[in-house]
């Protein structure tokens, strides 16, 4: 124990960069690692896309309508408070997962559930 303290304090410099570029590296590959991620689920046969803010009323019946008839699940993974990587993991996981998702449906799956989903919603609203 004292031989590795005396390491580290005879190479604190080495070890402090070591340590930001450990985290520059971690915080930088957000993208990559939403896109690796992605391919994982998509492998063993998770379909899922993920979704930050604050949520429109329709995004609520376009779930349902995803999970209902092509079995997607919609992961929202943070309110309104969204950082910047977790903005880029999300947009590479979805990258990759909303076209396997289409490619194997034969069709755009998301733009016909959210059609539907506003169609109702202004349906269901009142007129003023």
């Amino acid at each position: 124990m004292a031989a590795a303290w005396g390491w580290l304090t005879r190479h604190r410099r080495a070890v402090l960069v070591a340590a930001v570029l450990a985290v520059s590296a971690w915080w930088f590959s957000a993208y990559p690692r939403g896109v690796t991620a992605a391919w994982v689920d998509a492998a063993r046969g998770h379909d899922e896309i993920q979704a930050y803010g604050y949520p429109e009323p329709k995004r609520f019946e376009s779930a349902r309508l995803l999970r209902e008839r092509y079995g997607v699940h919609t992961n929202t993974v943070a309110g309104c408070v969204v950082t910047y990587e977790l903005r880029w993991y999300v947009s590479g996981y979805n990258s990759v997962s909303i076209p396997n998702i289409n490619a194997r449906h034969g069709k755009d799956v998301f733009e016909e559930c959210y059609e539907e989903a506003f169609v109702a919603w202004r349906r269901d609203q009142p007129r003023e």
